[in-house]
Protein backbone atom coordinates (compact mmCIF):
# COMPACT_ATOMS: atom_id res chain seq x y z
CA UNK A 1 0.00 0.00 0.00
CA UNK A 2 1.42 3.37 -1.03
CA UNK A 3 0.97 5.93 1.73
CA UNK A 4 3.75 8.17 0.49
CA UNK A 5 7.11 8.83 2.09
CA UNK A 6 6.50 9.97 5.65
CA UNK A 7 9.32 12.50 5.35
CA UNK A 8 7.64 14.13 2.35
CA UNK A 9 4.16 14.39 3.82
CA UNK A 10 3.03 18.01 4.18
CA UNK A 11 2.72 19.02 7.79
CA UNK A 12 -0.51 20.59 9.00
CA UNK A 13 -0.86 21.86 12.55
CA UNK A 14 -3.57 20.61 14.86
CA UNK A 15 -4.06 24.22 15.92
CA UNK A 16 -5.23 25.00 12.40
CA UNK A 17 -7.67 22.09 12.60
CA UNK A 18 -9.25 23.16 15.91
CA UNK A 19 -9.70 26.67 14.49
CA UNK A 20 -12.01 25.37 11.74
CA UNK A 21 -15.80 25.86 11.92
CA UNK A 22 -17.79 23.11 13.60
CA UNK A 23 -14.71 21.07 14.52
CA UNK A 24 -15.39 18.28 17.07
CA UNK A 25 -19.14 18.89 17.05
CA UNK A 26 -19.93 15.38 15.77
CA UNK A 27 -17.23 13.31 17.47
CA UNK A 28 -16.32 15.09 20.69
CA UNK A 29 -12.62 15.36 21.58
CA UNK A 30 -11.49 12.49 23.80
CA UNK A 31 -9.58 13.08 27.00
CA UNK A 32 -7.13 10.43 28.16
CA UNK A 33 -9.70 8.51 30.21
CA UNK A 34 -12.15 8.48 27.29
CA UNK A 35 -9.43 7.27 24.95
CA UNK A 36 -8.42 4.47 27.34
CA UNK A 37 -12.05 3.30 27.63
CA UNK A 38 -12.57 3.27 23.87
CA UNK A 39 -9.27 1.45 23.37
CA UNK A 40 -10.45 -1.25 25.79
CA UNK A 41 -13.60 -1.70 23.70
CA UNK A 42 -11.28 -2.38 20.77
CA UNK A 43 -9.27 -4.96 22.70
CA UNK A 44 -6.25 -2.75 23.47
CA UNK A 45 -5.14 -2.37 27.10
CA UNK A 46 -3.89 1.16 27.77
CA UNK A 47 -3.44 3.33 30.83
CA UNK A 48 -2.16 6.86 31.48
CA UNK A 49 1.48 5.83 31.73
CA UNK A 50 1.30 3.75 28.55
CA UNK A 51 -0.18 6.73 26.76
CA UNK A 52 2.76 8.76 27.99
CA UNK A 53 5.16 6.15 26.62
CA UNK A 54 3.38 6.20 23.26
CA UNK A 55 3.69 9.99 23.23
CA UNK A 56 7.36 9.78 24.21
CA UNK A 57 8.07 7.50 21.25
CA UNK A 58 5.95 9.73 18.94
CA UNK A 59 3.63 6.85 18.06
CA UNK A 60 0.42 8.28 19.49
CA UNK A 61 0.68 11.99 20.17
CA UNK A 62 -2.32 13.83 21.68
CA UNK A 63 -3.94 16.05 19.11
CA UNK A 64 -3.76 19.11 21.31
CA UNK A 65 -2.93 20.13 24.89
CA UNK A 66 -4.84 22.74 26.87
CA UNK A 67 -2.44 24.65 29.10
CA UNK A 68 -2.49 27.48 31.61
CA UNK A 69 0.06 29.39 29.55
CA UNK A 70 -0.87 31.63 26.65
CA UNK A 71 0.92 30.75 23.41
CA UNK A 72 -1.00 33.07 21.07
CA UNK A 73 -2.99 36.25 21.18
CA UNK A 74 -6.65 35.90 22.22
CA UNK A 75 -8.93 35.52 19.23
CA UNK A 76 -12.62 35.65 18.49
CA UNK A 77 -14.07 33.18 16.01
CA UNK A 78 -15.58 34.89 12.99
CA UNK A 79 -18.19 32.19 12.40
CA UNK A 80 -21.16 30.71 14.21
CA UNK A 81 -20.94 27.27 15.78
CA UNK A 82 -23.49 25.05 17.51
CA UNK A 83 -23.62 25.30 21.27
CA UNK A 84 -21.30 23.03 23.22
CA UNK A 85 -22.89 19.84 24.52
CA UNK A 86 -19.76 18.43 26.16
CA UNK A 87 -17.39 19.68 28.84
CA UNK A 88 -14.20 18.95 26.91
CA UNK A 89 -15.47 20.70 23.78
CA UNK A 90 -16.38 23.74 25.87
CA UNK A 91 -12.93 23.81 27.49
CA UNK A 92 -11.32 23.44 24.07
CA UNK A 93 -13.23 26.42 22.71
CA UNK A 94 -12.36 28.58 25.73
CA UNK A 95 -8.68 27.67 25.42
CA UNK A 96 -8.79 28.29 21.66
CA UNK A 97 -10.20 31.74 22.28
CA UNK A 98 -7.55 32.50 24.94
CA UNK A 99 -4.64 31.16 22.88
CA UNK A 100 -3.84 28.40 25.41
CA UNK A 101 -3.53 25.48 22.98
CA UNK A 102 -0.36 23.55 22.21
CA UNK A 103 0.35 21.27 19.24
CA UNK A 104 2.43 18.50 20.83
CA UNK A 105 3.42 16.97 17.49
CA UNK A 106 5.15 20.21 16.44
CA UNK A 107 7.95 19.93 18.99
CA UNK A 108 10.04 17.38 20.88
CA UNK A 109 8.84 15.22 23.74
CA UNK A 110 8.01 17.26 26.86
CA UNK A 111 9.13 15.12 29.83
CA UNK A 112 7.41 17.37 32.37
CA UNK A 113 4.02 17.01 30.72
CA UNK A 114 1.88 15.14 33.22
CA UNK A 115 -0.37 12.31 32.10
CA UNK A 116 -1.27 11.15 35.60
CA UNK A 117 -1.72 13.14 38.84
CA UNK A 118 1.24 13.36 41.16
CA UNK A 119 0.50 12.04 44.63
CA UNK A 120 -2.91 11.01 45.97
CA UNK A 121 -6.01 10.89 43.83
CA UNK A 122 -7.30 14.36 43.01
CA UNK A 123 -11.06 14.55 42.27
CA UNK A 124 -11.84 15.85 38.78
CA UNK A 125 -8.15 16.19 37.97
CA UNK A 126 -7.46 16.37 34.23
CA UNK A 127 -4.18 16.61 32.37
CA UNK A 128 -5.57 18.87 29.62
CA UNK A 129 -4.73 16.42 26.81
CA UNK A 130 -7.20 15.76 24.01
CA UNK A 131 -7.29 13.16 21.24
CA UNK A 132 -9.37 12.89 18.12
CA UNK A 133 -11.77 9.99 17.71
CA UNK A 134 -9.98 9.17 14.46
CA UNK A 135 -6.73 8.53 16.33
CA UNK A 136 -8.28 5.24 17.47
CA UNK A 137 -7.52 3.95 13.97
CA UNK A 138 -3.88 3.25 14.85
CA UNK A 139 -4.74 0.87 17.71
CA UNK A 140 -4.52 -2.38 15.67
CA UNK A 141 -0.94 -1.43 14.73
CA UNK A 142 0.13 -1.28 18.39
CA UNK A 143 -0.30 -4.96 19.27
CA UNK A 144 3.33 -5.97 18.80
CA UNK A 145 4.75 -2.90 20.53
CA UNK A 146 2.47 -3.26 23.56
CA UNK A 147 3.20 -7.00 23.76
CA UNK A 148 6.87 -6.19 24.44
CA UNK A 149 6.09 -3.73 27.22
CA UNK A 150 8.28 -4.15 30.32
CA UNK A 151 7.48 -2.97 33.84
CA UNK A 152 9.50 -1.60 36.74
CA UNK A 153 8.48 -0.87 40.30
CA UNK A 154 9.56 2.26 42.12
CA UNK A 155 8.03 4.74 44.54
CA UNK A 156 5.25 2.22 45.20
CA UNK A 157 4.07 2.42 41.60
CA UNK A 158 4.40 0.23 38.53
CA UNK A 159 5.85 1.98 35.47
CA UNK A 160 5.52 0.57 31.94
CA UNK A 161 8.35 0.90 29.45
CA UNK A 162 7.93 0.35 25.74
CA UNK A 163 10.80 -0.65 23.45
CA UNK A 164 12.00 1.54 20.61
CA UNK A 165 9.46 1.30 17.77
CA UNK A 166 10.67 -0.03 14.45
CA UNK A 167 10.81 2.27 11.39
CA UNK A 168 7.66 0.77 9.91
CA UNK A 169 5.58 1.64 12.98
CA UNK A 170 7.04 5.15 13.02
CA UNK A 171 5.98 5.54 9.40
CA UNK A 172 2.46 4.32 10.21
CA UNK A 173 2.29 6.68 13.20
CA UNK A 174 2.99 9.72 11.00
CA UNK A 175 0.48 8.51 8.41
CA UNK A 176 -2.32 7.87 10.90
CA UNK A 177 -1.73 11.15 12.73
CA UNK A 178 -2.01 13.12 9.49
CA UNK A 179 -5.20 11.29 8.51
CA UNK A 180 -6.67 11.90 11.97
CA UNK A 181 -6.07 15.62 11.45
CA UNK A 182 -7.69 15.59 8.02
CA UNK A 183 -10.69 13.54 9.18
CA UNK A 184 -11.22 15.80 12.21
CA UNK A 185 -11.30 18.78 9.84
CA UNK A 186 -13.81 17.12 7.49
CA UNK A 187 -16.07 15.07 9.75
CA UNK A 188 -18.52 17.87 10.60
CA UNK A 189 -19.43 18.14 6.91
CA UNK A 190 -19.62 14.46 5.97
CA UNK A 191 -20.16 12.37 9.11
CA UNK A 192 -23.85 13.31 9.65
CA UNK A 193 -24.76 11.98 6.18
CA UNK A 194 -22.66 8.82 6.30
CA UNK A 195 -25.66 6.54 6.72
CA UNK A 196 -27.47 6.48 3.36
CA UNK A 197 -30.89 6.10 4.99
CA UNK A 198 -30.86 9.16 7.28
CA UNK A 199 -28.91 12.13 8.64
CA UNK A 200 -27.35 11.47 12.04
CA UNK A 201 -26.74 14.94 13.47
CA UNK A 202 -25.16 15.62 16.87
CA UNK A 203 -25.11 18.89 18.83
CA UNK A 204 -26.80 20.90 16.10
CA UNK A 205 -30.16 21.66 14.58
CA UNK A 206 -30.96 20.64 11.00
CA UNK A 207 -31.21 24.24 9.80
CA UNK A 208 -27.79 25.01 11.33
CA UNK A 209 -26.26 22.05 9.56
CA UNK A 210 -27.89 23.01 6.26
CA UNK A 211 -26.34 26.47 6.47
CA UNK A 212 -22.92 25.02 7.29
CA UNK A 213 -23.19 22.39 4.53
CA UNK A 214 -24.09 24.96 1.88
CA UNK A 215 -21.27 27.27 2.95
CA UNK A 216 -18.70 24.45 2.87
CA UNK A 217 -16.35 24.78 -0.11
CA UNK A 218 -14.49 21.49 -0.74
CA UNK A 219 -11.99 23.07 -3.13
CA UNK A 220 -11.09 25.82 -0.66
CA UNK A 221 -10.84 23.24 2.11
CA UNK A 222 -8.51 21.07 0.01
CA UNK A 223 -6.28 24.10 -0.56
CA UNK A 224 -6.35 25.10 3.10
CA UNK A 225 -5.52 21.61 4.34
CA UNK A 226 -2.93 21.12 1.58
CA UNK A 227 -4.72 17.88 0.89
CA UNK A 228 -5.07 17.12 -2.84
CA UNK A 229 -7.67 14.70 -4.15
CA UNK A 230 -5.07 12.12 -5.22
CA UNK A 231 -3.76 11.87 -1.65
CA UNK A 232 -7.30 11.75 -0.27
CA UNK A 233 -8.06 8.68 -2.37
CA UNK A 234 -4.77 6.94 -1.53
CA UNK A 235 -5.36 7.49 2.17
CA UNK A 236 -8.94 6.24 1.99
CA UNK A 237 -7.98 3.08 0.10
CA UNK A 238 -5.16 2.47 2.57
CA UNK A 239 -7.64 2.63 5.45
CA UNK A 240 -9.98 0.23 3.67
CA UNK A 241 -7.13 -2.22 3.07
CA UNK A 242 -6.33 -2.09 6.79
CA UNK A 243 -9.99 -2.68 7.65
CA UNK A 244 -10.11 -5.70 5.33
CA UNK A 245 -6.94 -7.10 6.93
CA UNK A 246 -8.19 -6.96 10.53
CA UNK A 247 -11.91 -7.66 10.03
CA UNK A 248 -12.62 -11.02 11.74
CA UNK A 249 -15.67 -11.65 9.57
CA UNK A 250 -15.77 -11.94 5.80
CA UNK A 251 -18.07 -12.48 2.86
CA UNK A 252 -21.78 -12.00 3.46
CA UNK A 253 -21.34 -11.43 7.20
CA UNK A 254 -19.00 -8.53 6.50
CA UNK A 255 -21.41 -7.06 3.96
CA UNK A 256 -24.28 -7.30 6.43
CA UNK A 257 -22.20 -5.73 9.20
CA UNK A 258 -21.40 -2.70 7.06
CA UNK A 259 -25.12 -2.06 6.65
CA UNK A 260 -25.61 -1.55 10.38
CA UNK A 261 -26.27 2.09 11.38
CA UNK A 262 -23.54 3.78 13.39
CA UNK A 263 -25.67 3.81 16.53
CA UNK A 264 -25.47 0.02 16.62
CA UNK A 265 -21.66 -0.10 16.53
CA UNK A 266 -21.62 0.25 20.32
CA UNK A 267 -22.45 -3.45 20.45
CA UNK A 268 -19.28 -4.38 18.54
CA UNK A 269 -15.99 -5.20 20.23
CA UNK A 270 -12.37 -5.78 19.35
CA UNK A 271 -11.21 -5.95 15.75
CA UNK A 272 -14.76 -5.69 14.39
CA UNK A 273 -15.13 -2.26 15.99
CA UNK A 274 -11.66 -1.16 14.85
CA UNK A 275 -12.50 -2.18 11.29
CA UNK A 276 -15.62 -0.03 11.39
CA UNK A 277 -13.53 2.90 12.71
CA UNK A 278 -11.25 2.58 9.69
CA UNK A 279 -14.18 2.36 7.28
CA UNK A 280 -15.86 5.39 8.84
CA UNK A 281 -12.74 7.54 8.45
CA UNK A 282 -12.26 6.24 4.91
CA UNK A 283 -15.86 7.06 4.01
CA UNK A 284 -15.41 10.65 5.23
CA UNK A 285 -12.37 11.01 2.97
CA UNK A 286 -14.12 9.41 0.00
CA UNK A 287 -17.14 11.69 0.34
CA UNK A 288 -14.70 14.60 0.29
CA UNK A 289 -13.06 13.14 -2.83
CA UNK A 290 -16.45 12.83 -4.51
CA UNK A 291 -17.14 16.49 -3.74
CA UNK A 292 -13.80 17.47 -5.24
CA UNK A 293 -14.59 15.37 -8.30
CA UNK A 294 -17.91 17.18 -8.79
CA UNK A 295 -15.99 20.45 -8.71
CA UNK A 296 -13.54 19.25 -11.38
CA UNK A 297 -10.63 18.75 -8.98
CA UNK A 298 -10.30 15.00 -9.52
CA UNK A 299 -11.36 12.13 -11.72
CA UNK A 300 -14.46 10.27 -10.48
CA UNK A 301 -13.88 7.12 -8.48
CA UNK A 302 -13.76 4.09 -10.77
CA UNK A 303 -16.60 1.62 -11.12
CA UNK A 304 -15.18 -1.65 -9.83
CA UNK A 305 -16.64 -4.93 -11.22
CA UNK A 306 -18.21 -7.15 -8.59
CA UNK A 307 -15.99 -10.10 -9.51
CA UNK A 308 -12.73 -8.13 -9.06
CA UNK A 309 -11.96 -7.30 -5.43
CA UNK A 310 -10.90 -3.74 -4.72
CA UNK A 311 -10.52 -1.71 -1.51
CA UNK A 312 -13.51 0.40 -2.54
CA UNK A 313 -15.68 -2.71 -2.08
CA UNK A 314 -15.03 -2.25 1.66
CA UNK A 315 -16.79 1.12 1.77
CA UNK A 316 -19.63 1.59 4.21
CA UNK A 317 -21.73 2.84 1.31
CA UNK A 318 -20.89 -0.13 -0.92
CA UNK A 319 -24.17 -1.91 -1.76
CA UNK A 320 -23.80 -4.68 -4.32
CA UNK A 321 -26.91 -6.53 -3.21
CA UNK A 322 -30.16 -5.72 -1.48
CA UNK A 323 -30.55 -6.24 2.25
CA UNK A 324 -32.87 -9.17 1.62
CA UNK A 325 -30.26 -10.82 -0.62
CA UNK A 326 -27.64 -10.45 2.12
CA UNK A 327 -30.01 -12.02 4.64
CA UNK A 328 -30.95 -14.84 2.27
CA UNK A 329 -27.28 -15.75 1.74
CA UNK A 330 -26.97 -16.18 5.50
CA UNK A 331 -30.29 -17.99 5.92
CA UNK A 332 -31.69 -15.13 8.01
CA UNK A 333 -34.28 -13.68 5.69
CA UNK A 334 -37.90 -13.94 6.83
CA UNK A 335 -38.83 -14.45 3.18
CA UNK A 336 -38.53 -17.90 1.56
CA UNK A 337 -35.95 -18.37 -1.18
CA UNK A 338 -38.27 -20.55 -3.24
CA UNK A 339 -42.05 -20.60 -3.39
CA UNK A 340 -43.62 -23.79 -4.75
CA UNK A 341 -47.26 -23.40 -5.77
CA UNK A 342 -49.34 -26.47 -6.58
CA UNK A 343 -52.90 -26.79 -7.78
CA UNK A 344 -55.39 -29.39 -6.67
CA UNK A 345 -55.83 -31.79 -3.77
CA UNK A 346 -53.76 -34.54 -5.42
CA UNK A 347 -50.73 -32.27 -5.80
CA UNK A 348 -51.06 -31.11 -2.19
CA UNK A 349 -51.05 -34.76 -1.13
CA UNK A 350 -48.16 -35.94 -3.30
CA UNK A 351 -45.79 -32.97 -3.17
CA UNK A 352 -44.79 -33.34 0.53
CA UNK A 353 -44.18 -37.08 -0.05
CA UNK A 354 -41.95 -36.35 -3.05
CA UNK A 355 -40.12 -33.73 -1.00
CA UNK A 356 -39.58 -36.28 1.78
CA UNK A 357 -38.44 -39.03 -0.57
CA UNK A 358 -35.77 -36.70 -1.97
CA UNK A 359 -34.41 -36.33 1.57
CA UNK A 360 -34.69 -32.53 1.45
CA UNK A 361 -34.56 -31.10 4.94
CA UNK A 362 -37.44 -29.06 6.19
CA UNK A 363 -36.39 -25.43 6.47
CA UNK A 364 -37.28 -23.34 9.55
CA UNK A 365 -39.55 -21.10 7.49
CA UNK A 366 -41.09 -24.00 5.54
CA UNK A 367 -44.79 -23.60 5.26
CA UNK A 368 -47.12 -25.99 3.44
CA UNK A 369 -50.60 -24.88 2.58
Amino acid sequence: MDTGDARDQVRFSSLEVVALPWVFTQHHPLDTNDFIKRAKDRGVDLDLLKLRQLYKHRILVPLVAITNRRYAEPRTQAYDEPQCAGTRLYELRVARKDGRLLDLSAGPFLPRLQFNPQGPYVPRWWNGLLYSYHQLAILPKLDNLLAHCRYSYRNEQIYPRLPEPDPFLRHWAIWYHRIALMAAALEARYLPALDPEWVHLVNAKPNEYDQYRHSFNPVAMSRQLKYPAEQVRRDAEGLLLSAHAIEPTSGWWSQLLRRAPRDSWKHLKGASLSAMDLRETAEILLRFHEDLSEHGEAEPLPTIPDHAWHPLHERLSSRHETLDQNLMHLGLSPHPRVVLAVEGESEELHTPRVWKSLAIQKLPNWCAS
